[in-house]
């Protein structure tokens, strides 16, 4: 008997260590899967920790805000007793001592429009309204350089009036967005300029994150924040160039509506020494030396020499961009003809049913006495053809 109740109560020992073993594990199970569960909800996207730190960002831009408006209320009352500090140079000196930050930089971006840029963010203060706007930097010396974040195939709106000026086809800081460099053979080669860095660029902003062109798609619109840096994208207009008619001038200034043009008609075989560039970048040059040839054609200027024998003609395009080239819009160089095709992906079976663009267009660029290069899309190259022919324009511009 005495033996039998030994027995049983090794039992129970046993029976009652496995129950504390058991509990001991599910006890450590639970404990994880709810530490689980408190990790996530601190640190998840949505977590406590995200949530406090948004906060925190909030309660840190109003700040920031309230302190810009204190400090153009002071530089009005200054200027009314007669200082002679801008605003730009009395905000950056008071923001920097108001917010202890002496990296605080303002940048003058347009006429009554300021740049705050601190602590990894960009605050624009418009002086005539007072309202500020912010948006996080995009830590822009590591990522601007990263190869996925060209900007190619986005639209631009250059002068911020919510009206989309072109696409971009080149950004001069991340390089070409593809491999070859060259649009079909070596007359579409093309190299992008290497001045424009990190540290020198102009800041830019998405001011649309999805217009839909009805040829280019639907991608981000690209805005300047500051302007006096170094130019980062080229675009090309949506639309070609065409000239409305004209009969209010006298009958050599009439002429009717223009949907293609002449290079310069009257200078084939006379377009000797050349004065245009091939090259990327020498686009708006070209257009600038054109436009002085075509003038002194008609005009005594001792400082550009006429091709010999090369009279104006209306339907000249020198005639008809110079508006436009007064607002920084010109006729692209051959590579720079070539770096849109290429760099867009635009070729002799998509040009016109895709991207809506004609078989043929000017460059600015001299072939030789006779000829000028065009960007000949029904083919899918880089060719030339004389002066004296009609082809469609379309003009670019950086920004």
């Amino acid at each position: 008997m005495k033996k039998e109740a030994q027995e049983n109560k090794s039992k129970f020992k046993n029976s009652n260590g496995g129950i504390t073993l058991i509990g001991l594990v599910i006890t450590i199970i639970v404990l994880l899967i709810l530490a689980g569960v408190t990790i996530s909800t601190l640190t998840g996207d949505n977590g406590l920790l995200q949530k406090a730190e948004n906060a925190r960002e909030v309660s840190k831009d109003g700040e920031i805000e309230e302190q810009i408006k204190l400090a153009y209320n002071e530089w009005q009352i200054e200027s009314r007793q007669g200082t002679s500090e801008t605003l730009e140079a009395f905000l950056q000196r008071k923001l920097r001592t108001a917010l202890n930050n002496n990296g605080l930089k303002v940048e003058k971006e347009t006429e009554g429009v300021y740049v705050i840029i601190t602590n990894g963010k960009d605050y624009t203060f418009t002086a005539s309204s007072g309202s500020i706007e912010n948006e996080a930097s995009v830590e822009r010396a590591k990522k601007s350089t990263e190869k996925e974040d060209s900007y190619v195939g986005c639209f631009a709106d250059i002068d911020k009036d919510g009206t989309v000026d072109g696409v971009i086809f080149a950004d001069l800081l991340t390089g070409s967005v593809r491999d070859t460099q060259k649009w079909t053979n070596d007359n579409g080669a093309y190299t992008f300029p290497t001045e424009v860095t990190v540290d020198n660029v102009n800041s830019y902003y998405i001011s649309n994150s999805s217009y839909t062109d009805t040829k280019f798609g639907t991608h981000e619109v690209i805005s300047p924040r500051t302007t006096n840096g170094k130019e980062r994208f080229y675009i090309m207009q949506l639309s070609n160039f065409t000239t409305p008619a004209k009969t209010d001038g006298t009958e050599a200034e009439n002429y009717p509506a223009y949907t293609s043009y002449y290079w310069y008609k009257n200078a084939y075989s006379h377009m000797s020494p050349l004065i245009t560039s091939n090259n990327f970048g020498e686009g708006k040059e070209n257009t600038r030396k054109m436009i002085a040839k075509w003038n002194a054609a008609a005009e005594e200027n001792p400082e550009v020499e006429p091709y010999a024998e090369s009279a104006q003609e209306k339907q000249d395009i020198w005639k008809h961009i110079q508006g436009k080239y007064n607002e920084g819009w010109f006729i692209p160089s051959r590579a720079e003809w070539a770096a849109f095709a290429n760099e867009l992906g635009i070729d002799n079976t998509n040009y016109s049913s895709t991207y809506g663009l004609s078989n043929y267009y000017w460059s600015s660029s001299q072939s030789n006495a006779n000829f000028a290069w065009i960007a000949y899309f029904s083919n899918g190259h880089m060719n030339y053809n004389g002066v004296n022919n009609t082809y469609a324009v379309r003009l670019a511009t950086t920004f």
